[in-house]
C-alpha cells in the first residue's frame, strides 16, 4: 500500500471515496469539495490518499485550525478491502 499526497485532478477522487465510505451518514457535492479544499485550511501537503496497485482505497485529510499549531482530522474514508476483522475476532 503507498499513502501519497493529495495531487491536482483528486478532487472527483476524494468525492467519491468519501461519499462511498459514508454513504447516507455525509454527502458531499462538487461545490462542497471545492470549499474544502480551498485555502486557508486546506493544505495540499496534509492530505492523504491511500492506494493499492494504483487503485485507491481511502483518504484523510488534515485541516489547519484558526488557532496556532492546531490541526483537525477529517474525511477519513476506507473502501471495504480489508478482511482481516475475522482473524480478529470482530463479529459482524
Amino acid at each position: 500500500m503507498v499513502l501519497r499526497n493529495f495531487q491536482s485532478g483528486d478532487d472527483k477522487l476524494f468525492l467519491n471515496l468519501v461519499n462511498a465510505a459514508y454513504r447516507n451518514l455525509e454527502t458531499l457535492t462538487t461545490q462542497g469539495v471545492k470549499r474544502l479544499l480551498s485555502p486557508p485550511y486546506f493544505e495540499p501537503k496534509g492530505f492523504f490518499i491511500a492506494e493499492e496497485k494504483s487503485k485507491p482505497l481511502g483518504c484523510v485529510g488534515v485541516f489547519n485550525l484558526s488557532a496556532k499549531d492546531r490541526v483537525d482530522l477529517r474525511y477519513l474514508a476506507v473502501k471495504n478491502t480489508f478482511s482481516n476483522t475475522a482473524r480478529a475476532g470482530v463479529v459482524k
